[in-house]
Formats: C-alpha cells, structure tokens, sequence
C-alpha cells in the first residue's frame, strides 16, 4: 500500500483543526481542492479514499467527495442530512480504478457542499489517500 502523507489531514500543520464548508442561501456552493502530486506515477491503480465529515451549522446539502486527473473521474456524494453535528466526524469512502494518467495533471481530489436555497456548514478533516490492490 502506498501512502500520501502530504493528504494524510488536511489541517495538520495548523493543530488540526477542521475546514468548514459553508454555503448561505444565496450562495450555491463551497469547495476546496488538494492536489494528489505523486499519485500520477501509481496510475494506472485502484484508489481509495476517506475524509471525515460532519454537519455544524444549518441543515441539508450535498457533500460531494470527488478525484479526477481530467481524464477520469470518481465521486461519491452524501446528503448533508446524513451528517451529525457531533463529534467523531463520519468516514466518506472513495474509490475505483484510474486506467490513463493525465500528464498534464495530476489528481486532485475536491470536496464540495452544495445546494440551492440553503443554510448549511459541512466540516471536513482527515483526509486520506491510498493505492490498494485488488483481491
């Protein structure tokens, strides 16, 4: 298994706090993107990825949890009803294969909270990306 330590948690160098993802109602969406650097090179792999994720203000919303190289493209997508306000975060799992490396970009996974007409605050932490191997 491979390991991208540079995603391990998205707040790590500032004590760990939590990255809020807020969207008002006149606002459609919030999002925030990290770039996967080395994960080019494990391609063409299975993937598999996890963020923690809670709901802190409001109600409803999207949370999407999305990799893409521009070539391909894996997402999942969670109602924001689904998440508590309390603490420990729930795990959103990602994965799937990635068959054609893109050169002229490298993965980046993006987190989003979206909806139309709402009030809502998603907080994410803890992300983590990995390389697995089919059994």
């Amino acid at each position: 298994m491979l390991w991208m330590e540079a995603c391990r948690s998205l707040m790590k160098s500032r004590n760990n706090w939590e990255l809020a993802l807020s969207v008002h109602e006149s606002q459609l969406a919030a999002n925030i993107g990290v770039w996967a650097e080395t994960a080019n090179t494990w391609m063409p792999g299975y993937f598999t990825a996890e963020i923690g994720a809670r709901r802190s203000l409001g109600a409803g919303g999207t949370l999407a949890f999305v990799m893409t190289n521009g070539q391909e493209t894996l997402a999942v997508f969670e109602d924001g009803y689904n998440l508590n306000e309390e603490t420990p975060s729930k795990t959103i799992w990602l994965g799937g294969r990635m068959f054609v490396p893109n050169p002229a970009m490298n993965p980046i996974l993006v987190f989003q909270n979206a909806g139309p007409g709402i009030f809502s605050s998603i907080k994410v932490d803890n992300l983590r990306l990995w390389q697995t191997t089919p059994r």
